[in-house]
């Protein structure tokens, strides 16, 4: 059989003649010679018909153990090679017990490794086989034999078979050897079931893999696609960081990029698969090591966009998916965003923009932009100078219709990213980009993601001045959000939808046609669905602040008609933080009460509720109040109730609440008590008021200094300040506040470099460092109002300080300087405090009341605000913690205290404290866990416990616009 080369019929009759038996009676003999005999004998069978010979030898035991324990002539692993693999071939499902019993894979591994050079194809064939045989349970089942195929497997992968593997990597010598140990590789990786990766995931096999990798693919360059395919097969399997943490210690990543590089403009397949390999290896340094810099500094992203640029555009939409992975994945990092803006690959981005560019590749360039540009102010500026919005709409435009939902997405995310300050937001809106928003909506109704991005931007929209906001406030829109409300059941979209309203609710007119439309009632639905909750937390909010904005406009509106009052009904959890104050419905002073005009006209002139419409049963209602309803009232402009965010004053999560009025013509005296009874202004019409925060130590003081017994000359500090101040240079003048154009370029500049800010347009800066809420007055010599105090050195305007002069003293509202290092050295910003408490001093001599330089808010634990408190006597005064004024830090702290313990044991006359603050972790982020209730609720809870009855709906209209926030 061996020379002859007998043909298969006649091999068969000989096998049926027993020989087989005689041949295993010699191989026991273990006589060497002899043995070479026999193994050619069964080599030559095998050639000629290797399934008989395969029937026969697993039929019978006592052949597979003598294979099993032969010892193996010299010259002849070859033939036991062929000779197992060809038993191994042939097995069946019926028949694979002898297979694992025997242990011929084992024996096969060894009789390869002696001569790898002309065994690792069938070896590895076979093998392959086994793994084919085991990576589905379909053909045991068909037979019945579930059971054993779990046995098989666990025995199999119990075994060192991946020592096999790597031993062939290392013996690869030709282009053909290497198709099929990387095609065994794969096979393994991918049957190997979870327990047994890290027996595939230890460092010597890792490093002996990579070693082979990085070989073959120059060796071999026509198996470039098997070999990689092959590594990303394994690479996927492995979860392990300190075997990520050796494939970017030896640096392959480069080693993969650079196959990018070389590959031709033709081989499409190739860049298709490293491509796909190198969005794992990026996503796998991500999650694992959370270093993406070695991907950055091997140029990863210029070799990408440099291959974009070379293909067609079929070739690039065919490996855009994974480049847009990549893209995203290294700029979601925030260091990574900030190198690539500082190395100007925006510019390279915005080239990917082109019309010849497919979509896939362009949404890819716009979410890596928009990613980028979460990095801060400058980059926004960048981008808007750049007119990228103006791109983006007219991409918006050409697409509103089409089917390319992910690009439309792409583009409202990031027009909503840059819609940060109100100059860019009014040139959205001359843009017509509430009318192609309007279009995206209607044509993609039952997508929520496009839906919830167009809503957003269009919500930001709303918050611009009232002027521009006519814009917002149309009848289109009005009808979308209607359809939105009533047919989505997406939670984002309803909560932006409610947003939307908010927006409207702020207009007298908006409120008006809100309420003719019936809103209330599926905004209320919404509220109370559970799956809102759960989708959209922000909805319960927003949507209760426009239900309480209808309600109580209705009633001081239109009295006849009054809403369901179910509507009032509070909407979230509550506890008793923070302490209730003195009763808040008694006048504090009369003339501190003054009504915010309508917000869709730049006059917010003051009036009284009789200009509403009361009748005279309201009137009296008011006077039972001690409030004259002939004089003015406040009108709560917007209150951010339980907003959460990153708190500035501990950096942890949490819920805090803000009450805002808008008003101007305010009269000093007026002004004066809202300031003695914590409210203060950041500048403009605003008047702001923190009601509470997420926990006593977060709480903001308002600060005042006593000018009378304050000497900056105990202070080391402010000595130098003053004595280095060159005096015969400066000049300082009080002017009323007017627009100036040095001084708007110095608080861009300030802006822009103290707080990373993009810069204001002039009627920006005009509303927040020119308008004021209170009118000057000149009485008894005294020139009250708000003035700009201009600092010059040489001539040149270098600080501007806004401050309000009132009854007892001088309100520093906000204060910017330039930054050079020649004018920063003079520390204008202590100079000016210094300055003021000086006026403050010298306008005493003609009003005694003139005591206090007011600093505003200051918090125990924020470094940037700790200055505000070395003004030395100084008094503290905070409205969620004591409703006075207090002496000292000292005093601050006992307050703390005293309000913590009150927590703790439950307050008087009201329900027990069901928790208090709290910090858990929730993703990796510290959380406060008590949850402020609202101002209304709250409100009317102590009304209820004050007046032993629940207030009417206009009794509420009266404490809120009155004393309550006071």
């Amino acid at each position: 059989t061996a020379h002859c080369k007998l043909s298969a019929e006649l091999t068969k009759q000989v096998l049926a003649l027993n020989t087989l038996d005689a041949a295993v009676a010699v191989l026991q003999q273990d006589n060497v010679p002899i043995s070479c005999f026999v193994l050619e004998f069964l080599e030559g069978c095998r050639q000629t018909a290797p399934q008989t010979l395969s029937q026969f030898c697993l039929k019978q035991d006592s052949v597979g153990e003598v294979l099993m324990k032969i010892t193996v002539p010299d010259g002849y692993f070859e033939q036991m090679c062929g000779l197992l693999a060809c038993l191994i071939d042939n097995c069946s499902v019926m028949t694979c017990a002898k297979l694992f019993q025997f242990k011929m894979v084992s024996r096969l591994e060894d009789c390869a490794r002696k001569v790898p050079q002309h065994c690792i194809p069938v070896a590895c064939r076979s093998i392959e086989k086994v793994l084919i045989l085991l990576s589905s349970d379909t053909i045991f089942l068909a037979h019945q034999q579930e059971d054993n195929f779990q046995i098989f497997k666990t025995q199999f992968f119990g075994e060192d078979h991946h020592l096999f593997i790597q031993d062939m990597l290392t013996c690869i010598k030709t282009s053909s050897q290497a198709e099929f140990v990387y095609t065994l590789l794969q096979r393994f990786v991918r049957v190997c079931p979870q327990e047994s990766i890290p027996s595939i995931s230890t460092p010597y096999f890792v490093k002996g893999f990579i070693t082979g990798f990085s070989r073959d693919i120059v060796l071999f360059p026509e198996q470039i696609r098997r070999i990689v395919f092959s590594a990303h097969v394994f690479l996927f399997q492995i979860k392990i960081k300190s075997v990520i943490e050796i494939f970017r210690d030896v640096g392959f990543h480069t080693t993969v990029i650079n196959i990018i590089r070389r590959s031709e403009s033709h081989d499409i397949l190739t860049v298709m698969v490293t491509v796909s390999f190198l969005s794992l290896l990026t996503s796998k340094y991500h999650e694992y090591l959370k270093d993406l810099k070695p991907l950055l500094n091997c140029n990863m992203l210029d070799t990408l966009i440099e291959k974009v640029f070379l293909f067609g555009h079929d070739e690039r939409t065919q490996f855009g998916d994974d480049v847009t992975r990549i893209f995203l994945t290294m700029t979601a990092d925030k260091d990574i965003a900030q190198e690539l803006f500082r190395n100007n690959y925006i510019e390279r981005l915005l080239d990917l923009l082109g019309a010849n560019f497919p979509s896939i590749i362009q949404r890819c360039a716009i979410h890596s932009i928009g990613n980028i540009a979460l990095g801060g102010h400058k980059v926004k500026q960048v981008l808007t100078d750049r007119y990228v919005h103006h791109l983006l709409l007219d991409i918006l435009k050409e697409k509103a219709e089409s089917e390319d939902t992910y690009l439309l997405s792409a583009c409202g995310r990031l027009l909503h990213i840059l819609a940060s300050c109100d100059s860019v937001k009014r040139e959205f809106v001359e843009l017509g980009c509430v009318d192609t928003l309007l279009r995206v909506l209607r044509s993609k109704r039952d997508h929520a993601e496009v839906c919830w991005r167009a809503l957003g931007l269009l919500s930001s929209l709303g918050f611009i001045t009232a002027v521009h906001r006519r814009y917002v406030v149309t009848q289109d829109v009005l009808d979308m959000v209607m359809d939105v409300l009533s047919a989505s059941a997406h939670g984002k979209v309803i909560s932006y939808a409610a947003l939307i309203l908010l927006a409207i609710a702020e207009l007298d007119d908006g409120i008006v046609r809100l309420r003719e439309m019936g809103i209330h009632r599926p905004l209320d639905k919404a509220t109370r669905s559970s799956i809102y909750k759960i989708q959209g937390p922000d909805l319960e909010r927003w949507a209760g602040h426009v239900l309480e904005k209808l309600s109580l406009y209705t009633v001081a509106g239109d009295p006849a008609v009054v809403p369901d009052v179910s509507l009032l009904e509070p909407r979230r959890s509550s506890n008793d933080w923070p302490p209730l104050l003195a009763n808040p419905f008694l006048p504090v002073d009369k003339c501190a009460a003054a009504q915010v005009g309508s917000d869709n006209n730049l006059d917010l002139s003051c009036h009284s509720p009789v200009a509403v419409g009361l009748d005279d049963a309201a009137k009296q209602q008011l006077l039972q109040l001690g409030i004259d309803a002939s004089q003015p009232v406040f009108r709560v402009g917007r209150v951010y109730g339980s907003s959460r965010g990153l708190c500035s004053n501990c950096e942890m999560d949490g819920l805090s609440e803000e009450l805002v009025i808008r008003s101007n013509g305010l009269t000093p005296h007026q002004y004066q008590s809202l300031i003695d009874n914590g409210w203060y202004r950041r500048g403009g019409v605003k008047m702001f008021r923190l009601r509470q925060n997420h926990r006593v130590q977060c709480c903001d003081w308002e600060t005042r200094v006593s000018v009378e017994q304050f000497d900056y000359k105990l202070s080391k500090h402010y000595s130098k300040v003053v004595r280095r101040m060159p005096m015969a240079r400066l000049t300082v003048e009080s002017l009323p506040t007017h627009f100036s154009q040095d001084a708007f370029l110095l608080y861009n500049e300030y802006n822009f470099k103290k707080h990373d800010k993009t810069a204001k347009s002039k009627q920006s800066y005009i509303e927040h460092a020119v308008d004021s809420v209170i009118s000057n007055q000149t009485v008894n010599g005294i020139q009250y109002g708000t003035y700009h105090q201009l600092y010059r050195l040489d001539g040149k305007l270098v600080a501007v300080g806004l401050i309000d002069i009132v009854p007892k003293g001088i309100v520093s509202a906000y204060m910017w300087y330039s930054l050079d290092k020649e004018v920063s050295k003079y520390s204008l910003g202590v100079y000016s405090a210094l300055k003021e408490i000086e006026m403050v001093r010298e306008l005493s001599k003609k009003n005694p009341e003139m005591k206090y330089y007011y600093i505003q808010g200051w918090a125990e634990g924020n470094s940037k605000l700790a200055y505000k408190a070395k003004y030395t006597p100084e008094e503290f005064y905070s409205a969620c913690v004591i409703p006075e004024w207090v002496p000292s830090l000292k005093a601050v702290k006992e307050a703390k205290e005293k309000l913590i313990s009150e927590q703790k044991n439950g307050f008087p006359s009201m329900k027990p404290i069901a928790s208090i603050a709290e910090e858990t972790t929730v993703k990796n982020k510290k959380v406060a866990t008590d949850v402020p209730c609202s101002a209304f609720e709250k409100d009317r809870a102590k009304y209820e416990q004050l007046t032993g009855h629940k207030p009417d709906v206009s009794k509420i209209v009266v404490c809120l616009n009155y004393t309550t926030y006071m």
